[in-house]
């Protein structure tokens, strides 16, 4: 559970107040990371986020820069479910022309495209905004999400959700605002407390987006744009049936190996893609080979992809030397003559690389990397480190807010593996800190 607030519209001192105070309030909902999305009057998203709750974070003085220069604030408190407590992880996240934020958990990540990049599904999200867009990415969230996001190139704010995850929005009386928040209490009671006359507050309505037009300055806001998405839908999956078995009785497919084998229902595993084969009924399909033998009932438990399309393309990945990655669904689709085997789907299908892919244009990760280790860094007491070196020494984060350290950042030291990010070195608190020490 994370939750997400904000405020589209005239901008004012009123304004920043009601942001401040529903930021703090909606630490209710997650205080593993603070973050905010600032729109500056040149239409300009700008991002600060840090591991730490919303309290210290509105301490910064650079989130305090943010906030007084934006006309549109879009601000999060996350609740880590899915990787690491650190700065990297928080949101907001920015892929291409869309800045956004996400309340929710995906069951089932490897469906946006380069999941196995991602250790966040949400950052996986807003990429697969800029990869495939915003309604084929939709359609591929099976999870809970409510979603943010500004869009630069159209220069408008976005709102859509599912039925797992809320999101409530109002208008001021004079109609040249917007707020919202994760629960209608935190707006009501926040924008009462401020003495912001509001109209009703209202739901968004799960499967549509909202869309707002950026506002000019001092003037009513146009109302949302409202249309219906396609959602994600569950593949369908075939009721089990009884079997026959050589001796011509009939078997039930709720067996012991079955309770067994539920041990796997959910996960997602690799496999090398095996030969083609045909089963009892002389039903064609390819196995896919778990790099460990896997037994139910003293069977093998085996993988199976009958799809006759993805049969293909699963040979054709054969030869060019490629492995999958596939989601175990929740059921054992037979037992014929006592062989277990799970029936893969063919949506739940990712392909992998079998090598890694060469160093690209200068904004792919490999680059970023190979140039990270060309450089030289200094560490403890000016010591020069290669970037293996210092990477290790700053393994651990931010000694204040346990932000993983930037590269490019100016990092005050303490000891051998402990540092300060420039952002921390801001507090009052931390300077004083060091001061002593």
């Amino acid at each position: 559970m994370c939750g997400i607030v904000g405020v589209i519209g005239s901008y004012f001192k009123k304004e920043e107040e009601v942001f401040r105070d529903l930021l703090i309030i909606d630490s209710l909902r997650g205080e593993d990371s603070t973050g905010v999305i600032g729109i500056n009057h040149q239409s300009k998203p700008s991002v600060f986020k840090k591991a730490v709750n919303a309290i210290d974070f509105l301490g910064f003085k650079k989130a305090d820069s943010l906030i007084n220069a934006s006309r549109i604030l879009i601000g999060h408190n996350r609740f880590a479910t899915k990787g690491k407590v650190n700065e990297t992880n928080a949101h907001p996240f920015q892929y291409g022309d869309f800045t956004g934020v996400h309340n929710g958990t995906l069951r089932n990540q490897s469906l946006l495209p380069d999941s196995k990049s991602f250790e966040v599904d949400s950052e996986n999200i807003f990429y697969s905004f800029s990869k495939i867009g915003v309604d084929e990415t939709i359609k591929k969230l099976d999870g809970a999400f409510t979603l943010v996001w500004f869009n630069e190139k159209e220069k408008t704010v976005s709102f859509v959700r599912n039925n797992e995850r809320p999101l409530f929005y109002c208008y001021t009386e004079d109609q040249r605002s917007i707020y919202f928040a994760s629960e209608a209490w935190m707006l009501a009671g926040i924008l009462n407390r401020r003495g912001v006359k509001h109209d009703p507050i209202i739901s968004v309505k799960e499967g549509h987006i909202y869309t707002f037009e950026e506002p000019a300055v001092g003037k009513p806001l146009v109302g949302a744009h409202i249309r219906k998405v396609e959602m994600y839908t569950k593949p369908f999956v075939p009721q089990n049936y009884p079997a026959k078995v050589p001796s011509g009785n009939v078997a039930p497919f709720r067996t012991n190996s079955e309770k067994e084998a539920q041990a796997y229902y959910g996960k997602t595993m690799e496999f090398e893609v095996g030969e083609q084969k045909k089963g009892v009924y002389k039903e064609e399909y390819v196995e896919l080979i778990s790099p460990t033998p896997i037994m139910v009932g003293g069977k093998l438990l085996e993988f199976k992809v009958f799809h006759p399309p993805t049969r293909e393309a699963l040979l054709e990945a054969k030869k060019k030397g490629m492995r999958v990655s596939a989601k175990i669904p929740d059921y054992v689709a037979g037992i014929h003559a006592g062989e277990p085997y799970f029936c893969i789907i063919p949506s739940f299908i990712t392909y992998i690389e079998a090598t890694e892919k060469e160093v690209g244009g200068s904004n792919t990760p490999n680059f970023q990397e190979s140039r990270k280790r060309s450089q030289k860094f200094t560490g403890y007491n000016g010591t020069p480190l290669a970037f293996k070196d210092w990477k290790k020494a700053t393994k651990n984060g931010c000694a204040w807010c346990s932000s993983p350290a930037d590269p490019k950042d100016t990092l005050t030291w303490i000891a051998g593996d402990e540092f300060v990010c420039s952002d921390c070195m801001e507090l009052d608190m931390v300077q004083d800190f060091m001061a002593i020490n």
